[in-house]
């Protein structure tokens, strides 16, 4: 209970992206156009799951537009999803653009010009409606009553449409109380990384590392995201998750999920929140 309460916590602090990559990785890292995925224990939810959706979204005042911009079968536990090479312009907004930014102020970023996606986000769907989450996961714990130290990687996917790097580090302190427990906590990030035009990979790694000595917990909590690979990760599908439960709020209940039609153009679909 408490570990997901540190979750929780980190989840709300550390808001906004922060991207971070080793310079060693800089001249062999490059972008990717597909998604290979073997889901734990895969099979038990090809009950739920005929199709794979993959989207991205853009921020439009108060509208969230969404796009499919791939669609493949889920077949035996396991799926590929072909990315497009090329998005269209009016999905992509710059990296750093006031309320709707996807990075701080505090990063710098080698050419202003370049624009990004949202990330994107997998959603699994049967011939009826859609029916939950993919996602990818590595999750390390040690620690004993005295002492929580663990750290857990996910990945993201996200569209620039040229070569950008992006740099910057924030530390800060914060005392806050959950309960009975008063937590000082300093929290880090830092960014380097350089993205490649197209499709990239990153990964998000938080690490806790906090001791307890009566209702006081004090300690590090470091985030960072790196084109630099994280070993380990697992693919995992969460059914009827609260993300898809928002983006069933702002996806058209009208697609046709007939298993002989394709849904890929981002020319001819657009589907806007209509609250």
């Amino acid at each position: 209970m408490e570990k997901i309460i540190l979750k929780s916590i980190t989840a709300s602090i550390i808001a906004v992206s922060v991207l971070m990559s080793c310079k060693k990785d800089d001249n062999h890292y490059s972008s990717i156009n597909s998604i290979t995925a073997d889901v734990e224990n895969g099979a038990i939810w090809e009950e739920y799951v005929d199709f794979v959706y993959a989207f991205i979204g853009k921020n439009v005042g108060n509208r969230m537009q969404l796009e499919i911009v791939a669609e493949e079968p889920y077949d035996k536990g396991s799926f590929k999803i072909n990315l497009h090479s090329n998005i269209d312009n009016s999905y992509l907004q710059p990296l750093q653009d006031g309320e709707n930014t996807n990075f701080p102020e505090w990063i710098k970023i080698s050419d202003k010009t370049a624009m990004a996606t949202t990330t994107l986000f997998l959603l699994g769907a049967n011939s009826e409606d859609f029916t939950g989450r993919f996602y990818q996961e590595k999750e390390f714990e040690e620690g004993d009553n005295f002492k929580h130290s663990y750290s857990y990687s996910t990945t993201d996917y996200l569209y620039v449409n040229k070569d950008v790097s992006l740099k910057g580090s924030l530390s800060q302190d914060s005392a806050f109380n959950v309960g009975i427990l008063k937590y000082k906590v300093q929290f880090k990030e830092v960014a380097d990384i350089s993205l490649k035009k197209g499709w990239n990979i990153i990964y998000s790694t938080t690490k806790v590392d906090l001791k307890k000595r009566g209702n006081d917990v004090t300690g590090t909590i470091s985030y960072k995201e790196s084109t630099q690979k994280v070993d380990g990760l697992k693919w995992y599908y969460n059914l009827e998750d609260d993300l898809v439960s928002y983006e069933k709020s702002v996806i058209s209940k009208k697609l046709n999920f007939n298993k002989s039609e394709t849904i890929l153009k981002i020319e001819t679909k657009t589907f806007k929140n209509t609250e």
